[in-house]
C-alpha cells in the first residue's frame, strides 16, 4: 500500500531533532575552534617566559631585554627584587595590576652608576618620585660577556608606608614593567616608554641567602653635587646631579621623540627637526594646531634610504606636496638594535617661504604628529595613520648643539647642508649610472605625481634650448600600453599613450573619445628623449598646434590617464584600458631660470696619504617626492588606507584645559574622514562575513541536501534546498551591494577576485531562475531527469567551487590574519570531506530512483512484485511497510 505525501510547495515541518542537535553541536564547535585557535597563541604570545631556578626563586622574563627574580630579604621586613637587563636606558618593575595605580620601581645608569627611584604611576605621564624613597641598589654586577645582561639588586620594603604604596603578599600577585632602550637617560630626562606589560609572581615564596654582596665604598661626593629630590642613589654609586639637557626632547608616544633647535649657523634662519622614531612606515611633524591646515615635513625609508616631503595638510586626505620642496635630511644613525629607534636630522626654514608655509616664532607653538606603523611604505604608497596627536614647543628657545646622540657609536661627520636650499635634484634612482644624462633638464627638479601605484608622472618645460616644447617624464612597470593627456575627461583629452614594441618605446599622439580607442591625431609632434626600461620621457608642443589639439598653461590643469596591464600591445593591438582616471598639474611651477645647465663631472679622488680606519658614509638625500592627488575616477590609492582607532587620550602629551579643548578641536575636525573609513570598512567587513557564509556554509549545505538527502526527506529535501539556496543568493546580492557602497568610486570588479565575483552574481540569478523553472516543469512519472536538471547540477556545482575560490582570493586583497585564513580554510576542508565521504558512502539520489532506504550501512528495499514499475517520488512507500 503506498501514500502520496503532501505537495511539494506546502510549509515543510521542522528537521528531526537529531539534524538540530547535529548543527547546535557543529556550530558551538566551529565557534569553540575559531576562539581556540585566535586566543591560544595570543595568550602564549603575550606570557612572560618563566625559568625555574635550581637555586632559588623562579627568573621570569616578561622582555628579551628584561628578567626579574624576587624573594623576600634577609632582615624579613624587605624584599631584594633582582633585574637582569641588557637595556641602555631605564627599567620600571612595580606592585599592581595595571598603568593606572602601580607601585613602581625605576632604575637607570647614569655615569656608569645604578640609581633607583621609588614612583607612583599615574598611566599617561611619567611616574611622580614618592615621597618616601625607602628603596636602594644593594649591588650590581657589570653586563656578562656571554649575555651582555647586567644585574642589580634593589631593596625595597614588604608593607606599604605611605599612601600610594602597594604591600607584598605571600601569593602570585600582579607586577608590572616598562622599559625605554636608549642612551642619554638621566635624573631629568627619563623619555616615554618603548615596550611595557604585565606579569605575575609570588616574591614571599623564597627567602635570599643571608650573605648579601658589600659593594666597594663609594668616594665622597665633590662639593656642590646634591642628589636629585626624589631619587635615592645607590649605595655603590656617587649621588645623580640634576643637569638640563642642551635641548628638549618631547616624546609624544612611545615609538616617536621630536627635539628641535636654531642651527647656529643660519643666523637664526634655519632650524633642525631631530625625530627619533621605531616606526616602521611614515612619520609626519608639522606646524599648525590642527589637521586641518598644517605645514608637515613627512619622512619615511624606502630602498634603505629615509626621504623627507614637504607637505600642507588638508585634514581628510594625504597632505598635498608643497610646490617648493625647501627641507634636506642632514643626517642619519641607525637604530643600535633591531627594533630600536633611528634618529634623522631633517633642516627646513624658520621663515615661511611660501604661501601655505608656516614660520617658527620664539614662544610655545602648536605641532602635529602622525605616524603609520606599516612595512609596505612607499612614495606612492602612504597609508592613512594609525596615530596622530598634537604637542606644544618653543624650536626657537632651543639654541647651541644637540645633546649626545643616543646611538653608542656616535654616527661619523657629514658635509654640512646649506640651510633652506630647495632638495637637489638627483637622477631617478632606477637609472643606471652609464645612462644618466650629462645635464640636469627642468623636468628633473618638478614635482612627481603617482595618481596610480604602479604610474607616476612628473612635467616642466623643455628649458631654454627649447622654449616651445614641454617635457614628460613618465615612470611605469605597466608591461602593456599607458596614456597621459591635457584634459578633464575621457571624453574630450589630447592624449599621449606609450607602449613597448620589440624592446623599444613607442609614442603616438591621440585624441580620446570616451568609448573607443583614441583616434591617432593627423600630425605626428611628439618623440622620445630619452628611455629606460621603465621610465620615458617625452617632448612636445606647448601651444596647440591643431585642431583638438590642448596648450600647457601656466596654472593648474586637468589630466587623464588609463593603462593596460597585459602583453602581446602593439600599434595593431590596444586593448580596453584596466585602470584609468584624473589628477591635476601645473607643468610650468618650475621657472625657466632655474635651470642647470651642467652637471659638473666628479673627479676621483687621489690615493689617501694616511690610512684611514673607515672612510665617512652619506646619507643619500632623494628627490623631491612624489604625491598622491586626489583621483576622480577609476583606481586610487584611497582604498589602500587603512584605520585603527586611537584608544582615548593616547596621543594626549599636555595637560589642561587648553591641552583638552584643542584635543577636542582635533578629533571635531577629523570626525569625517574617521567616519567614512570605517563606515567603508564596516562595509566591506559585511562584505566578507555576508559571502563567506553563502559560498563557504550555505552552499554547502543547499548542495548536500539535494544530492543526497532525496530518500531520508523525501517530502521535505525541496523545501529546504530551495530556502537555502535562496538564501544564497539573497546574501550574494547583499555582499555585492555592501562592496559597491564601499567603493563608489573606482572600477569595481578590477582583478580576480572581482571578476570572478561578478560571475558568481550572474550564476547565481541565473540558477536561481533555473531553479524555478525546473520545479514548474516536474513531471512525477519521469523515469530520468531531463537536461535541464543537468544543466542546474553542472552549473551548482560549478559555483559551489568557485564561491569558495573566490573567497579566499577576497582574504588575499583583503589582508586577512593568517589565523582567521586558516580557521576558514580547515572550515571548508571539513566541509569538503564531508561532501566527499556522503558521495562514496550515499551516492547522488534521484526522485525516479526506486524507493531506496540507507541508514548507516544498512539497506532495505521496498517490497516490489514481480514486473512492477518502481514508485515515484510521489509514491514513496513508507518504512514500516517493509
Amino acid at each position: 500500500m503506498t501514500r502520496r505525501p503532501p505537495p511539494r510547495h506546502q510549509i515543510p515541518q521542522l528537521p528531526s531533532r537529531t539534524l538540530r542537535a547535529v548543527g547546535i553541536l557543529s556550530l558551538a564547535a566551529l565557534v569553540l575552534l575559531a576562539v581556540t585557535v585566535h586566543a591560544v597563541p595570543t595568550a602564549l604570545a603575550d606570557a612572560p617566559t618563566r625559568t625555574a631556578s635550581s637555586n632559588g626563586p623562579p627568573i621570569t622574563c616578561p622582555h628579551e631585554k628584561l628578567c626579574v627574580q624576587m624573594a623576600r630579604a634577609p632582615t624579613g621586613d624587605a624584599v631584594d627584587v633582582a633585574i637582569l637587563t641588557s637595556v641602555a636606558g631605564w627599567i620600571a618593575v612595580g606592585l599592581g595590576s595595571s598603568m593606572g595605580r602601580a607601585d613602581v620601581l625605576m632604575l637607570w645608569q647614569e655615569s656608569g652608576k645604578w640609581t633607583v627611584s621609588h614612583r607612583h604611576s599615574t598611566a599617561r605621564t611619567l611616574p611622580p618620585a614618592a615621597r618616601n624613597q625607602n628603596a636602594h641598589v644593594v649591588s650590581a654586577t657589570p653586563a656578562d660577556s656571554a649575555t651582555g645582561m647586567a644585574t642589580v639588586v634593589v631593596r625595597r620594603p614588604i608593607a606599604a608606608e605611605a599612601p600610594g604604596d602597594l604591600a607584598f603578599e605571600n601569593t602570585d600577585q600582579w607586577f608590572v614593567w616598562a622599559l625605554y632602550d636608549s642612551e642619554g637617560v638621566s635624573a631629568s630626562a627619563l623619555p616615554f616608554h618603548e615596550a611595557y606589560g604585565s606579569f605575575q609572581y609570588n616574591a614571599l615564596a623564597y627567602a635570599s641567602p643571608e650573605a648579601v654582596p658589600k659593594p666597594e665604598p663609594t668616594p665622597t661626593p665633590s662639593k656642590g653635587e646634591v642628589p636629585v629630590e626624589g631619587e635615592a642613589p645607590a649605595k655603590d654609586v656617587a649621588p645623580v646631579v640634576k643637569r638640563p639637557l642642551e635641548v628638549a626632547e618631547k616624546c609624544v608616544d612611545p615609538m616617536l621623540c621630536v627635539s628641535m633647535h636654531v642651527v647656529p649657523e643660519s643666523d637664526g634662519n634655519a632650524v633642525d627637526m631631530t625625530i627619533r622614531t621605531s616606526v616602521k612606515g611614515w612619520v609626519a611633524i608639522g606646524l599648525g594646531s590642527n589637521m586641518r591646515q598644517a605645514d608637515v615635513l613627512m619622512l619615511w625609508r624606502e630602498s634603505g634610504k629615509w626621504t623627507v616631503s614637504h607637505r600642507h595638510s588638508t585634514a581628510r586626505t594625504l597632505p598635498g606636496v608643497a610646490q617648493f620642496q625647501n627641507a634636506n635630511v642632514t643626517s642619519v644613525i641607525p637604530a643600535d638594535v633591531p627594533g630600536g629607534m633611528t634618529m634623522i636630522v631633517v633642516r627646513r626654514p624658520a621663515k615661511a617661504d611660501h604661501s601655505l608655509d608656516q614660520a617658527f616664532v620664539d614662544q610655545d607653538q602648536p605641532f602635529i604628529w602622525a605616524y603609520a606603523d606599516r612595512e609596505d611604505v612607499s612614495a606612492t604608497h602612504l597609508p592613512f595613520h594609525n596615530k596622530w596627536g598634537k604637542f606644544m614647543y618653543n624650536a626657537l628657545a632651543q639654541r647651541g648643539a644637540l645633546a649626545s646622540a643616543p646611538a653608542p657609536t656616535p654616527a661619523p661627520a657629514l658635509a654640512p647642508v646649506p640651510a633652506p636650499p630647495a632638495v637637489p635634484a638627483v637622477p631617478a634612482p632606477d637609472e643606471q649610472p652609464h645612462k644618466k644624462r650629462p645635464e640636469l633638464r627642468l623636468v628633473d627638479k618638478a614635482v612627481e605625481v603617482c595618481p596610480h601605484e604602479r604610474l607616476c608622472v612628473r612635467m616642466a618645460r623643455a628649458g631654454k634650448s627649447h622654449d616651445k616644447d614641454v617635457e614628460l617624464v613618465v615612470k611605469t612597470d605597466i608591461k602593456g600600453w599607458v596614456a597621459v593627456g591635457l584634459g578633464s575627461s575621457m571624453q574630450k583629452a589630447d592624449v599621449l599613450m606609450l607602449w613597448r614594441e620589440n624592446g623599444k618605446w613607442t609614442v603616438s599622439h591621440r585624441h580620446s573619445t570616451a568609448r573607443l580607442l583614441p583616434l591617432p591625431a593627423p600630425h605626428a609632434n611628439v618623440h622620445v628623449v630619452a628611455s629606460t626600461a621603465d621610465t620615458v620621457t617625452l617632448r612636445r608642443p606647448i601651444a596647440a598646434k591643431h585642431d583638438r589639439d590642448m596648450a600647457f598653461e601656466n596654472a593648474t590643469q586637468s589630466f587623464v590617464w588609463a593603462f593596460f596591464d597585459g602583453d602581446n600591445v602593439s600599434a595593431q593591438r590596444l586593448p580596453f584600458h584596466d585602470a584609468y582616471g584624473t589628477f591635476e598639474y601645473n607643468a610650468f611651477a618650475v621657472p625657466v631660470d632655474e635651470e642647470v645647465t651642467a652637471t659638473p663631472t666628479p673627479t676621483p679622488a687621489p690615493p689617501a696619504t694616511t690610512a684611514a680606519p673607515t672612510p665617512a658614509p652619506t646619507v643619500a638625500i632623494p628627490p623631491p617626492p612624489p604625491a598622491l592627488p586626489t583621483s576622480k575616477s577609476g583606481l586610487t590609492s584611497d582604498g589602500s588606507y587603512t584605520y585603527e582607532e586611537q584608544p582615548e587620550d593616547a596621543g594626549a602629551t599636555e595637560k589642561g584645559p587648553s591641552a583638552v579643548a584643542e584635543a577636542s578641536e582635533s578629533n571635531a575636525e577629523i570626525e569625517m574622514a574617521i567616519r567614512d573609513e570605517m563606515f567603508r570598512r564596516t562595509m566591506l567587513t559585511v562584505h566578507a562575513v555576508v559571502m563567506s557564509v553563502a559560498w563557504t556554509g550555505a552552499s554547502f549545505a543547499g548542495i548536500s541536501i539535494a544530492r543526497f538527502m532525496k530518500h531520508r526527506l523525501p517530502t521535505k529535501w525541496f523545501p529546504l534546498h530551495r530556502a537555502v539556496f535562496l538564501l544564497v543568493a539573497a546574501l550574494t546580492v547583499t555582499g555585492t551591494a555592501a562592496a559597491l557602497v564601499a567603493t563608489p568610486t573606482g572600477a569595481h570588479f578590477h582583478g580576480k577576485h572581482g571578476k570572478l565575483g561578478l560571475a558568481l552574481v550572474v550564476g547565481t540569478l541565473l540558477q536561481t531562475a533555473l531553479g524555478f523553472v525546473i520545479d514548474a516543469l516536474f513531471d512525477a512519472e519521469r523515469a530520468r531527469a531531463p537536461w535541464w536538471d543537468k544543466v542546474h547540477w553542472v552549473l551548482g556545482m560549478s559555483l559551489g567551487v568557485a564561491g569558495p575560490a573566490n573567497v579566499f582570493l577576497g582574504h588575499g586583497a583583503w589582508g586577512t590574519a593568517t589565523t582567521w585564513v586558516a580557521v576558514h580554510a580547515v572550515v571548508v576542508a571539513a566541509a569538503v570531506a564531508g561532501f566527499i565521504w556522503a558521495q562514496c558512502t550515499i551516492g547522488q539520489q534521484h526522485e525516479h530512483d526506486p524507493a531506496v532506504r540507507r541508514v548507516g550501512a544498512k539497506v532495505s528495499y521496498s517490497l516490489l512484485q514481480e514486473g512492477q514499475a518502481p514508485p515515484t517520488a510521489n509514491q514513496i512507500i513508507p518504512l514500516n511497510t517493509m
